[in-house]
């Protein structure tokens, strides 16, 4: 499996063994070492190998087999490029009672994991095959570390897909995070993302409600010329409508002047005044 030649031979194997046989392959990498199925799978010819196993296995054994052996290295696995596929096939393919331990190790490790560029692609899939109490256990552990993950390079992507969801519950638990702190992260690179999905995707309630927030702050008129802030602004007047659409063309209208002579203004003022003439 880990041969460069020899991992063919046993992709081919795979498909043409009887049941039995495949069991008794899956015995062999499970019980003389706990560890081996996850070091194969964290190798790149391995992980085509195991991938090839998960795709034939089809028996309540088989799948026990694999995944009492993959369940000590979950985090390990998600934050590898090769393991990544390991986890993300059990997941598409293997039913949520299946994989409800794989789902409770992830949710208990979930900032670390969507920290990392493939942990955050496993996460997000994660969300998407689960439901019930498993989703919402997994839900819950990434809205506390909401915050932490908005500013995060790759945990900005999770919560972006939470919020993609359009799930009024996850939204609103997600906002409740992030209130009082909208002005913080519309100035950072990752989190201004995140600022601007959630005035783009919560509703028009909900988003005139961060936009408030972004108005009464004292500093808000440093959003207009900031390289990311600027950008939360244009989005903020792209979905807001009357008082609070108002209130930010004279936010813009009042600094046009200084913005006109800033790199980052000057887009932000042209198109302001693009959206007010139309």
């Amino acid at each position: 499996m880990l041969d460069p030649h020899g991992n063919y031979v046993v992709q081919k194997l795979v498909e043409v063994c009887s049941e039995e046989q495949r069991t008794q392959m899956l015995l062999m990498l499970t019980k003389k070492n706990d560890l081996q199925l996850i070091c194969i799978s964290l190798d790149t010819r391995g992980t085509r190998s195991v991938q090839k196993l998960l795709k034939y296995v089809s028996t309540k054994e088989q799948i026990t087999l694999i995944m009492r052996a993959l369940s000590p290295g979950v985090v390990a696995l998600s934050k590898n490029s090769n393991g990544q596929h390991v986890i993300e096939h059990c997941l598409e393919h293997f039913s949520v009672q299946d994989n409800e331990y794989l789902l409770h190790v992830v949710a208990n490790n979930c900032c670390e994991i969507a920290k990392d560029k493939s942990g955050c692609c496993v996460l997000q899939k994660c969300v998407e095959h689960s439901n019930g109490q498993n989703r919402e256990r997994l839900v819950a552990a990434i809205t506390v570390k909401a915050i932490v993950l908005a500013v995060d390079r790759y945990g900005n992507y999770v919560l972006q897909h939470l919020l993609g969801l359009r799930m009024p519950q996850i939204t609103e638990n997600l906002l409740r995070q992030l209130r009082g702190s909208y002005m913080s992260l519309s100035c950072n690179k990752y989190g201004s993302n995140v600022v601007e999905k959630c005035l783009l995707d919560s509703g028009e309630e909900k988003s005139s409600q961060i936009i408030f927030e972004l108005l009464t702050n004292r500093n808000v008129s440093m959003l207009l010329l900031h390289p990311f802030g600027n950008y939360v602004i244009q989005t903020a007047l792209s979905v807001s409508k009357g008082l609070y659409h108002n209130a930010l063309l004279n936010l813009v209208q009042l600094n046009s002047h200084v913005m006109r002579g800033n790199y980052y203004g000057q887009k932000g003022c042209k198109d302001s005044f693009i959206g007010a003439a139309g």
